[in-house]
């Protein structure tokens, strides 16, 4: 037991000596002590990669052409059963939805048509506008008309 006191009462005397040497160096230097602050933690720097336009386009892209396409086959599998169902039935109604699913179908290709075409314009595909490429020319003319054409590329 006593041997911990005399830790306690050492410590004590360690930091009274300290205590003592720190105001006889304020007294010497002739300075006050500046209290410590501590600094604030810094805020954390996330860094994170612009997104990928390119990427991005080309996956919105590839799942909206795979929903329509999903769409498209379900709506022929729907065409064929609502087609045998009024051809059965000879029921107006039963063309009716015949006829509005058929047009739906229309619809859903044209938009698919339209975001193939958009995609294209985004991604910057242009067509191909390199002229027209000529095989076979026939003239139609006499052969001055011929000759004259001619002379007057030459000059």
């Amino acid at each position: 037991m006593p041997l911990i006191g005399y830790h306690v009462t050492m410590d004590l005397r360690l930091h009274n000596t300290m205590n003592t040497f720190d105001k006889n160096m304020e007294q010497i230097f002739d300075v006050t002590p500046k209290e410590e602050v501590p600094e604030p933690p810094k805020a954390a720097v996330v860094h994170y990669n612009e997104p990928d336009m390119k990427e991005d386009l080309t996956d919105a892209y590839q799942q909206t052409k795979e929903n329509l396409q999903s769409i498209i086959d379900q709506g022929k599998d729907a065409m064929e059963e609502i087609l045998n169902v009024a051809k059965a039935g000879q029921h107006p109604r039963a063309f009716e939805v015949y006829a509005t699913l058929l047009k739906n179908m229309v619809d859903a290709n044209k938009e698919l048509l339209n975001t193939q075409k958009q995609m294209r314009e985004i991604s910057g595909a242009k067509k191909d506008s390199g002229g027209t490429k000529i095989d076979k020319a026939i003239f139609v003319g006499s052969t001055s008309d011929l000759n004259k054409f001619l002379k007057g590329k030459e000059q």
